[in-house]
């Protein structure tokens, strides 16, 4: 089987596995918007102290905190999963680059690569510390490296969806190599 045919295949089923996820998490996630959380878990990963912290823990009830460290828990496969998108997304497109332009890209999908490793790393550095926090054993420190971490995090994995969708468009839309 074909390299290219390959990752395409990876890549069309860790995306699927990467939106059902999203939507897992977002059902599981519903009553952990409150006042003092309006965007739910996005909203403790964000808090930066514990004073925070522990007031969106206070906003959730019995069940949000259970539905919070399941969030939590599922999120370490999400990782895995969009990472793996990110990754195999930004293969396939890159072997469709033109040889030209090619070595730019290659370039920057070598970047896109990094950068998909990286923000992996920072969420999984950000749950530890939320977990940590959840389970009672937060403090200040911990809960400003998870806004530290899920700040970069998030930046990086736009970036990569940009880049991932830019060369997909030009290619879509120009219906050529890039």
């Amino acid at each position: 089987m074909n390299l290219s045919i390959s990752m395409q295949k990876v890549f069309m089923v860790s995306l699927i596995g990467t939106i059902v996820l999203i939507i897992s998490l977002q059902i599981i996630g519903r009553n952990l918007v409150t006042p003092l959380s309006p965007m739910g878990i996005v909203s403790f990963e964000f808090s930066s102290n514990m004073q925070n912290a522990d007031s969106i823990m206070s906003s959730w009830n019995e069940t949000g905190k259970i539905s919070a460290a399941l969030n939590l828990g599922l999120d370490y496969l999400f990782i895995l999963m969009y990472t793996t998108t990110l990754l195999s997304g930004c293969i396939v497109l890159t072997k469709c680059a033109s040889y030209e332009k090619g070595k730019t890209i290659k370039y920057l999908s070598k970047v896109m690569i990094i950068s998909s490793v990286v923000a992996a790393l920072l969420d999984v550095i950000e749950n530890f510390a939320l977990i940590r926090i959840l389970t009672g054993n937060g403090s200040d420190n911990l809960a400003a490296l998870a806004m530290y971490c899920a700040i970069p995090k998030f930046i990086l994995v736009g970036l990569v969806i940009l880049f991932i969708i830019s060369l997909w468009s030009v290619r879509k839309l120009f219906n050529k190599t890039v």
